[in-house]
């Protein structure tokens, strides 16, 4: 199980997948979304049907600044759990060592599994919340 355990004055992304970790999650997911029965729209964003990920996320994981973390629902932590509600599949900024939702499932959604117009409304996002993604 994941667990994060981070000082209140850091500030982490959470980016919680619809689906679980693991061989036998990964298999109910792909097998849900072959017969139409599963979908996480961040899932569609941020891997497709690429097994390490789309090279838009792989590369902007690797220049932000930011302390990203992607989790599926069973690796949540208890408190990000409790906060999302099972409102799945988002993204969530800690810090402080309080919780705010920065994308809804319907706004993930809304991307149509699009990378690179999520990322640019999330880069817009987190600087609003004056968070910079990038060093300077």
């Amino acid at each position: 199980m994941f667990a994060v355990s981070l000082p209140v004055d850091v500030t982490q992304v959470f980016c919680v997948y619809n689906a679980d970790a693991g061989f036998i999650g990964e298999l109910q997911y792909i097998t849900g979304k072959i017969f139409d029965h599963a979908h996480c729209a961040l899932c569609d964003i941020t891997h497709g049907w690429a097994w390490k990920g789309r090279e838009e996320w792989r590369q902007f994981l690797k220049h932000t600044r930011l302390s990203f973390q992607v989790v599926h629902r069973n690796e949540q932590p208890k408190s990000l759990a409790l906060y999302t509600k099972d409102v799945l599949p988002c993204v969530v900024v800690r810090r402080g060592g309080a919780y705010e939702m920065v994308m809804t499932p319907v706004e993930l959604e809304g991307f149509g599994g699009n990378t690179q117009p999520f990322l640019d409304c999330l880069s817009a996002r987190l600087v609003t919340l004056g968070l910079s993604l990038i060093e300077l």
